[in-house]
């Protein structure tokens, strides 16, 4: 998929969602707060993510796994895509979920990962983990720059605190289609 350049707005975005996931942690134990960040490489998730470099004072991991991708096959949305795009995008979709999505090894690991991806990742994922249908992540909209929190207790027990989250953007700043 096309990679292209964070306009301003975009930036204005990031750096809201970056205060918003460190004010989020403020107050809670130091192991509560973000202890890694994981950045698609496509160019404008790694623009996204200088802001959540400079205040969560975390070193990325930049991974290609977490490029925009079509995850399932969808209706009419994917029928242009040939079989092996999409089986390709599914198993890239799937790479990252396995090493990002699991239980803490001990109860009293606490491990906070901010992900920066694209809302067809997210859409899907969250709705891996939450065990339900992934095919219906394009049901799901989530505006760019959002917070979505998925916790995964020792026992394996999954929750999902919110989805697309962007209260702290001011109304005007909410956007969910590249322009």
């Amino acid at each position: 998929m096309e990679d292209g350049e964070l306009n301003d707005l975009g930036r204005e975005q990031a750096v809201c969602a970056a205060k918003r996931v460190a004010k989020l942690h403020l107050g809670e134990s130091v192991a509560a707060f973000p202890t890694s960040l994981v950045v698609s490489s496509a160019k404008r998730t790694r623009q996204t993510a200088e802001p959540f470099i400079d205040i969560l004072g975390l070193e990325p991991t930049y991974d290609d796994d977490l490029r925009e991708c079509f995850p399932c096959p969808v209706n009419d949305r994917t029928t242009t895509r040939s079989p092996e795009d999409l089986a390709a995008a599914h198993r890239q979709a799937e790479s990252a979920f396995s090493r990002l999505f699991r239980r803490p090894r001990s109860s009293s690991q606490n491990e906070v990962v901010v992900v920066i991806t694209h809302a067809n990742v997210i859409r899907y994922w969250t709705l891996r983990a939450l065990q339900l249908p992934p095919d219906a992540w394009t049901l799901l909209s989530i505006p760019h720059c959002s917070i979505t929190h998925v916790k995964i207790t020792p026992s394996g027990n999954v929750s999902v605190r919110c989805i697309g989250d962007a209260g702290f953007h001011t109304p005007s700043n909410v956007t969910t289609r590249n322009l």
